[in-house]
């Protein structure tokens, strides 16, 4: 990981979620549903990209 960025504490909102990335103009967006996650547990994910990937978690509220 080359930096990490602080805790994101986002609005709760009812989004339809992607079945892949897009791009706002400054930044990717992804939209995961969590229903079928467990609250109180940290999940970690990797994107596997051409060269590398990307790994990262997220806690479910």
């Amino acid at each position: 990981m080359r930096g990490t960025v602080d805790n994101v504490n986002e609005i709760g909102i009812n989004d339809i979620p992607d079945v892949a990335f897009r791009w706002t103009g400054s930044f990717w967006i992804f939209n995961m549903a969590t229903t079928n996650l467990t609250a109180g547990y940290t999940y970690t994910f990797r994107i596997n990209l051409k060269y590398g990937d990307i790994q990262f978690t997220v806690a479910v509220k």
